[in-house]
């Protein structure tokens, strides 16, 4: 496989980016299909300690299901 630094920069850049965003505020699209978030998922999100990209990585929907047997 051929790997362009440059490209790979920019993944980083947009990575960094996306992070940078307060979690509240991201608004989440899967293609063109607005994800729905319940509240209280963003909420219990911010003390993880993780990035806005580790909640994709991690499969946030099993995140929610977990949350929602919670309470």
């Amino acid at each position: 496989m051929k790997v362009d630094i440059n490209y790979v920069k920019h993944l980083l850049s947009e990575i960094d980016r996306i992070n940078e965003i307060p979690f509240n505020e991201v608004e989440w699209f899967e293609g063109d299909r607005k994800l729905d978030i319940p509240q209280k998922v963003k909420d219990r999100w911010r003390f993880v300690g993780m990035t806005n990209c580790s909640f994709v990585e991690v499969d946030f929907m099993n995140c929610i299901t977990i949350i929602d047997k919670i309470d």
